[in-house]
C-alpha cells in the first residue's frame, strides 16, 4: 500500500491496513493513481470518496459483514451508570448480545465486525447515540 496515503488521511491509513490484504491489482493501481491526483489538486472530497469506494471493495472481499462508525472513546456502562472506556473486549461482549462475533477490529472509531445475524444487529443498531456519538453500521 502507498505509504504516502498516511500522510493525507493517517486515520484511513490505519484502517485500511486491516482488510488490505484482499486488494487486488486494480484495486493497488486505484489507489496509487488517487493518491497521485490528490497531490496535485488537493480536492479532499474527491480523495474521500475514492477511499471509501477502494475500502468498501476490500471489505466485500474480506469475511467482515458489519462495519460500525463514529464508536465513541467512553460509553456509560448500563449496570454500574459509570462513564468507562469503549474497548476491544467491551465492544465484542455488546455485539456478542445481537450475535456470535467471530472477529473484530477497532480502528479511529470504526469497527469491522464478522458476526452472525448482521443484518438484525444493522437495523437494532443504525443511528442509535453511544454517549454523544450517533452510531451508524452498514452490512458488507
Amino acid at each position: 500500500m502507498d505509504s504516502s496515503l498516511c500522510h493525507i488521511d493517517r486515520a484511513f491509513f490505519e484502517r485500511l491496513q486491516e482488510v488490505w490484504v484482499y486488494a487486488d491489482s486494480q484495486l493497488e493501481r486505484k489507489l496509487k493513481d488517487a493518491v497521485k491526483v490528490f497531490k496535485i489538486t488537493k480536492n479532499r472530497n474527491k480523495i474521500q470518496e475514492v477511499l471509501a469506494s477502494i475500502e468498501k471493495q476490500c471489505l466485500k472481499k474480506s469475511n467482515y459483514n458489519l462495519v460500525m462508525r463514529n464508536i465513541p472513546r467512553t460509553a456509560i456502562e448500563s449496570k454500574s451508570r459509570k462513564e468507562v472506556p469503549v474497548t476491544f473486549k467491551t465492544l465484542r461482549d455488546t455485539m456478542n448480545q445481537f450475535g456470535k462475533v467471530s472477529n473484530l477490529v477497532i480502528r479511529h472509531g470504526v469497527a469491522y465486525i464478522e458476526m452472525s445475524d448482521n443484518v438484525y444487529t444493522h437495523n437494532t443498531l443504525n443511528n442509535m447515540q453511544i454517549g454523544k456519538n450517533i452510531i451508524t453500521t452498514e452490512v458488507v
